[in-house]
């Protein structure tokens, strides 16, 4: 008698094929789909692509995502939902003792710079995923209108004031967005800065740009910069 799991054609035996759990196939197509949504894109990604490099059928897909925006969504826009909002909730709760705006400043970044190393791929596959898709707002813009809630609150216990918080924000994360995920663009291979220099000059040129701001608003001293009415009388002959 053959033993359990295995099958004999004329003689050999050969193991039968290990049926996969749901979770496990659903597990199998989601990885896939986030590398090749990064990869491709969008548009150049297929439910067909997907579920070879997954090993499943195409109805497999269909049947667990309902179609390739279900299949996105799952695979990209949810788990970035769920690791931005986690990210929030750290750093609210860590940057709420900063007392010192640099230190606060290159927290919150190193904050940023940290989760987008750390979710590469999966920031890769929603950016790239964008670019193909006819949607009214994005789910990052969404969540950074959440950070920008948190940071003028910070802002506000700093005591900066004239911080277009909104605008601020979102050119920070532009910024150090552009110099993590396109850094193989931006830096040649043998020099691609290590974070604590990129930190150095990021938080350089935010805080430096607020503060040179602010100090241009101010008026001036009483008596700075004054010319004296009367001319100076010319030294005489003797």
């Amino acid at each position: 008698m053959a033993s359990a799991g295995v099958k004999r054609n004329g003689g050999a035996a050969r193991p039968t094929p290990t049926r996969r759990s749901t979770a496990e196939v659903r597990t199998l197509i989601l990885a896939s789909a986030r590398k090749l949504f990064s990869i491709h894109g969008y548009r150049g990604t297929s439910t067909r692509d997907v579920a070879s490099a997954a090993g499943v059928t195409a109805a497999a897909i269909y049947r667990h995502f309902g179609n390739k925006e279900g299949l996105f969504e799952a695979a990209v826009e949810e788990p970035l939902h769920a690791t931005v909002d986690g990210f929030l909730n750290d750093w609210e709760f860590i940057g709420s003792d900063q007392r010192n705006n640099e230190a606060a400043a290159r927290l919150f970044m190193k904050s940023v710079v940290a989760l987008l190393r750390d979710n590469r791929e999966l920031f890769a596959a929603y950016l790239q995923g964008r670019a193909g898709r006819a949607v009214e707002e994005s789910a990052l813009s969404r969540e950074l209108g959440n950070v920008v809630d948190r940071v003028r609150t910070a802002i506000e216990g700093q005591g900066l004031v004239g911080v277009d918080v909104p605008v601020t924000v979102r050119c920070v994360t532009g910024m150090l967005m552009s110099t993590v995920l396109y850094d193989d663009f931006l830096f040649p291979p043998d020099d691609k800065p290590a974070d604590d220099r990129l930190l150095d000059e990021a938080v350089a040129l935010t805080l430096r740009g607020i503060e040179s701001r602010d100090a241009a608003r101010q008026p001036p001293a009483k008596g700075a910069h004054v010319r004296s009415a009367a001319p100076k009388a010319k030294a005489g002959r003797s």
